[in-house]
């Protein structure tokens, strides 16, 4: 090292040519003629009076710039041999960020001109959900309510039930105004077949509505029947479990949040539980009297609590899954008998109950434990519906059943319509309904022999041949594959709407939420 042109010594005084007498030692730094500094030992704080690393600065450091906007502002080219941390002081491999992260600009993994926001060159694995993030948030969202949350959950709907979804992200829809398309907007819809599994056994109304289980079984919920059906998707096989009482004994189930499945009380006097685990059936008593047809129907709602449909009740049943206790909440005015078939849960938070005598929809708020109704015009008659099913849209289509039109009920308006696409097959036509993978409805025959199909978007209604007629389903359930099970009734089969188009699979979600799993 060449003679020191410059000396600071004690931090605090500084000398320009030193004496020839001075020594180096460890509290130097030094510059010499080619321009270097040399601190030979200890720490260095700038901007600050007390440290203990190497180098600690108070402010912001430039690097290949002379004004830095940032504590580290570096203008070029930089490599680092070692582990980065950010948000983190122990990084575990060469990048390791803590926290959320912000970039602006396109991100090239693979590859030094990306194209897009993220442009990736070669195989990506993906633990998780790819998408918006309202896909692992949305069907998990409290019903407060408010709007947000209302509006979040039916963006969720309609997108899982897109095309662009069930394709793995192709386009769902074909681009108009362009220089090769002014006016093609074809919606590509799902092929749907129908088909049967033998169920040796089932007599006159066997069994009415079905609950999906955790195991990916489907529960038939027994009415005359004293056997609990079970459908088994993965070995397409029926099978039962003895110790139901019969005698009409329940109508519609739930599936509770901790697995456990309530049949809903019709002429029985107990709710009736299944636990899937165990394959075992136990009850809870009520204070109903026996052969009352008191209800049809169940919704599972955010506080636990299970609402019980009043078909000749004329009170609102309630079932808390915490206590496993019954108790009920008098309608004012009382619908009537035959009053409701089913219910609806619905994003802002209120249930739905489906007229089927009733010459009013029923509403319930779960908040405020109030009853009220809404009037129909047209007043669609007796026998008009049996069940509903939450449209992506947010709107509830009404099941005819006796009526010579499909229902629609807008939560937004609070308004009442009928679609006219719909014709009237024969009396009874259809119980129950339920989504399908592409979001149009598939209507559950019952006496008609033909299954109905319903098209939100395009408000249109049509049909698929085979059905047997003669009674033959009650309720329908959505299962993971994207098929449809048709409960059996009075025939003895199960009926299977068979989708064959769907690149993907529909979320789990819009199988299992309470707005879809229940009769």
């Amino acid at each position: 090292m060449s003679e020191p042109q410059l000396f600071i010594k004690a931090r605090t005084n500084y000398y320009a040519n030193p004496p020839s007498t001075w020594k180096r030692d460890a509290d130097y730094w030094e510059k010499d003629t080619s321009t270097n500094l040399f601190y030979m030992s200890g720490n260095i704080g700038i901007g600050y009076a007390n440290f203990n690393s190497g180098l600690i600065v108070n402010g912001n450091v430039g690097i290949g710039t002379s004004f830095a906007l940032a504590q580290l502002d570096v203008s070029g080219n930089s490599y680092f041999k070692g582990n980065i941390g950010i948000g983190t002081s122990i990084p575990l491999v060469q990048l390791d960020v803590s926290g959320n992260s912000y970039f602006k600009g396109n991100i090239g993994i693979g590859t030094s001109l990306s194209l897009t926001q993220l442009d990736i060159s070669g195989n990506v694995n993906v633990r998780g959900i790819i998408g918006d993030s309202f896909l692992d948030t949305a069907p998990y969202l409290v019903f407060d309510g408010t709007t947000t949350v209302r509006d979040i959950f039916i963006s969720w709907m309609k997108y899982v039930t897109s095309y662009r979804y069930r394709s793995k992200f192709a386009s769902s829809l074909i681009k108009t105004n362009t220089w090769w398309n002014t006016s093609s907007t074809v919606q590509v819809y799902d092929s749907l077949t129908y088909s049967t599994v033998t169920a040796t056994g089932i007599t006159s109304n066997s069994y009415q509505g079905g609950v999906l289980l955790p195991d990916g079984r489907v529960i038939f919920v027994p009415h005359n029947a004293t056997t609990i059906g079970v459908f088994n998707p993965t070995t397409n096989i029926y099978s039962t479990i003895s110790g139901a009482p019969g005698t009409g004994a329940y109508v519609g189930g739930v599936l509770l949040s901790d697995g456990r499945v309530i049949f809903i009380p019709s002429n029985g006097t107990t709710i009736g539980v299944f636990n899937p685990t165990t394959n075992a059936y136990s009850t809870f008593s009520t204070t109903l009297s026996a052969n009352t047809a008191a209800y049809y129907g169940g919704v599972f709602i955010p506080d636990g609590r299970v609402i019980l449909i009043p078909f000749n009740s004329t009170s609102i049943g309630i079932f808390n899954s915490s206590t496993n206790l019954y108790s009920s909440i008098t309608m004012t005015p009382s619908p009537g008998n035959y009053a409701y078939v089913g219910g609806v849960l619905i994003p802002d938070g209120r249930i739905i109950f489906v007229p089927y005598n009733a010459t009013s929809i029923g509403i319930f708020n779960p908040k405020t434990n109030v009853y009220s109704t809404i009037t129909m015009s047209p007043t669609p008659g007796n026998d008009a519906y049996y069940g509903g099913v939450l449209l992506p849209d947010g709107r509830v289509l009404f099941v005819p059943h006796n009526a010579t039109s499909i229902g629609i009920f807008d939560p937004k308006t609070d308004t009442f319509s009928i679609n006219t696409s719909y014709v009237k097959p024969v009396n009874y036509a259809y119980v129950g309904g339920a989504i399908l993978p592409d979001g149009r409805v598939v209507l559950v025959p019952h006496s008609a022999t033909t299954i109905g199909i319903f098209n939100p978007i395009t408000n249109n209604y049509n049909t698929i041949s085979g059905a047997p007629g003669g009674g033959a389903y009650r309720g329908g359930i959505f299962i993971p594959d994207g098929r449809v099970v048709f409960v059996p009734t009075s025939v003895a089969t199960v009926g299977i709407i068979n989708v064959t188009h769907s690149l993907r699979p529909p979320p789990l979600e819009l199988c299992y939420h309470p707005c879809f799993n229940k009769l």
